[in-house]
């Protein structure tokens, strides 16, 4: 029976920490570990965790590192061969990590690195939070089947590009070649440079939508913070810019822009237009340090663009570009 080691980043996130351990306490699979990394929370999180859920692994951080920090030191901390990150707003069904798992180890041997499960939202379980992600022509991550119908075609496995960040299983050998997080993202695309970077390495993802999770997210909300706007949209762009092979940037170049000016529009729509700019020049500031890093992804690559071309198409929702996800709200 394979471990698990299911690392779980908090940020004064106390209230929400019971729901998400208990649904991982009543897990069908035993054998698995919790670690949850505590980014320096001032709301008690560490004192409830250590007197209401002892067999937890903690780790605290003297500072706030995001979630890609928080994974990080997760990962670095464990030794188990699979890996699942998992939200702390998040709930998991009984038989989520069973599935997942079971799935995965199924199709050892074939390239699946990484497996995305279905994840519903916490507030209607007949509506999808995502179904893994996609990548259009314009670079860009959005969620499978966000705020659709929780049924066909989702209810059916098939390869994906990536899992969502709310939860995501690994072999531990995925972050051996890949390297961890870019902890530079902080939070926000951090999880759809890592499918980037796992995809041009030869990795695929499994979707398996009998491993369910429900998130909290305020899917009808249009208000979003002027600091979640500036993050994600710096990250999108420094995402395509790190990853995305040039002569697809450059066959792709009219998506691409006109992706960037759509997602300026999309925030403009929920009123953090200037940051979602800000941060579209932040990406533009931070160029010299995303080439170095592009350097070493594109020197790395293992699979050809005609490849790499088709797994752009990976998991693609039909045609309703317009009502698709803004990643990051």
């Amino acid at each position: 029976m394979a471990q698990v080691e299911i690392i779980i980043p908090n940020w004064n996130g106390r209230e929400l920490l019971r729901a998400c351990l208990d649904s991982l306490r009543a897990q069908t699979y035993p054998d698995f570990k919790i670690i949850v990394v505590d980014n320096a929370s001032s709301d008690g999180s560490v004192e409830f965790l250590q007197r209401h859920y002892p067999e937890v692994e903690l780790l605290e951080l003297p500072e706030n590192r995001g979630f890609a920090g928080g994974i990080n030191a997760g990962i670095r901390a464990g030794t188990a061969p699979y890996l699942c990150w998992f939200n702390n707003d998040a709930e998991a069904a009984p038989d989520f990590l069973e599935k997942l798992l079971n799935e995965l180890i199924k199709v050892e041997g074939k390239g699946f690195g990484f497996a995305a499960p279905r994840i519903c939202l916490h507030s209607d379980h007949n509506t999808l939070n995502s179904a893994g992600i996609f990548i259009g022509q314009d670079g860009i991550a959005r969620e499978r089947g966000f705020l659709r119908p929780n049924a066909a075609p989702y209810d059916q496995p098939q390869e994906v590009f990536g899992p969502a960040g709310a939860a995501a299983l690994f072999r531990r050998e995925l972050f051996e070649r890949t390297g961890l997080l870019d902890e530079d993202y902080f939070m926000y695309g951090d999880e759809d440079d890592l499918s980037y970077r796992a995809q041009l390495l030869g990795y695929r993802c499994l979707y398996v939508p009998g491993a369910v999770a429900y998130h909290q997210v305020s899917a009808s909300s249009r208000k979003v913070r002027p600091q979640t706007a500036q993050r994600a949209s710096r990250n999108s762009l420094t995402t395509i810019l790190k990853n995305m092979p040039l002569p697809l940037v450059l066959a792709y170049s009219p998506a691409i822009i006109t992706g960037q000016f759509y997602q300026l529009a999309r925030f403009g729509q929920q009123g953090v237009f200037i940051p979602a700019l800000m941060g579209k020049l932040d990406a533009m500031r931070l160029l010299a340090q995303t080439l170095k890093k592009r350097h070493i992804v594109q020197k790395t690559r293992l699979i050809s663009l005609t490849d790499f071309r088709a797994r752009l198409k990976l998991g693609r929702n039909l045609p309703r570009f317009l009502e698709t996800r803004l990643k990051g709200h």
